[in-house]
């Protein structure tokens, strides 16, 4: 019997700068969402694991975030992120490796969550109050919505979840021809064989690369 694989929504490089393009980067918000999205895509962690994310959680030097809590958010007055309640699962505790650029926009960042509000401890707060994971969906939409109002039909973007960034940086390493051990422990899955599940059915397109390699 064929084992059912899950459907992947995704966005690829190309559409997720698609997405970028219409973020007002120089302003506080607009430099909030820009540094949020990025990161999601980037690092493939999950949006309660990423609001936990306190300062202290980044190693500078290695270039390198420390993931041991998630956020479970009631409303403003009641929510927690403590590393009491641990992860989304056991496999997503540890360090995730940061790009470059994840760094340059952290620190930009940093330094005006500092000019306007102080010293705030959780790195995606925006103004010392604890946002609803919901808000980075809406902010999503509206900016794919913004998009597509001047789009050419071939470049209309599909209003996928804050969710399926975490899709989207898995197919993106997939597309760059990495393997799926690697990505399994990117994505922080418990076993090879759940990663499998998520993007076997992708691994043709990748195959294609492949064998465009080798000379008859």
């Amino acid at each position: 019997m064929r084992q059912i694989t899950k459907k992947v929504q995704y966005w690829t490089y190309e559409e997720f700068q698609r997405f970028l393009s219409v973020i007002e980067g120089n302003s506080y918000l607009g430099c909030l969402k820009r540094t949020g999205f990025y990161f999601l895509f980037f690092t493939g962690l999950r949006i309660g694991e990423m609001m936990a994310r306190k300062w202290t959680d980044i190693d500078w030097d290695n270039q390198s975030i420390y993931v041991d809590s998630t956020l479970y958010y009631r409303n403003k007055e009641n929510w927690s992120a403590s590393t009491k309640d641990g992860t989304k699962t056991a496999s997503s505790t540890g360090w995730v490796k940061l790009t470059p650029k994840i760094i340059e926009m952290l620190k930009e960042w940093r330094e005006k969550q500092r000019d306007i509000f102080g010293d705030i401890p959780y790195i995606f707060m925006c103004d010392g109050t604890m946002y609803t994971p919901t808000r980075w969906n809406c902010w999503k939409t509206t900016l794919v919505k913004k998009w597509n109002k001047t789009a050419k039909e071939n470049e209309v973007l599909e209003n996928i979840r804050v969710h399926d960034l975490r899709d989207s940086h898995g197919m993106w390493l997939l597309s760059q021809g990495i393997d799926i051990k690697t990505i399994q422990k990117r994505l922080c899955h418990a076993k090879a064989t759940t990663t499998m599940n998520y993007y076997l059915d992708r691994l043709p397109e990748n195959e294609e690369k492949v064998l465009q390699g080798f000379k008859k």
